[in-house]
């Protein structure tokens, strides 16, 4: 693997890194997108999704995705000796993060 997967909770820095070189933010409502909202969500998109994560990676790419829970656990499955980081902020900085997403 020559790049890696970030992810990131809002408001923890992801644009600060958005403007690397070979950066790409790997938009998920792309990929989770349903025409009928009342339609049960198709997990299909998780696997597509950390696929592509997982190939842009590969080329050597830092690859920011969202924090989906689904997307998050299907890494754990799948991406076990490729670098993924999740950034979260710390539990003493909930309210300074609460400020910064209003």
């Amino acid at each position: 693997m020559k790049g890696f997967i970030v992810c990131g909770y809002p408001g923890v820095g992801k644009s600060s890194i958005g403007g690397w070189d070979n950066c790409i933010d790997l938009e998920s409502s792309y990929f989770s997108r349903r025409d009928d909202v009342n339609a049960p969500q198709d997990s299909t998109w998780v696997r597509q999704y950390v696929s592509v994560a997982m190939n842009l990676a590969q080329q050597g790419y830092t690859v920011l995705i969202s924090t989906h829970m689904a997307a998050i656990n299907y890494l754990k499955e799948t991406a076990i000796n490729s670098p993924v980081f999740i950034f979260c902020p710390q539990a003493s900085m909930k309210e300074e993060w609460k400020k910064r997403l209003n």
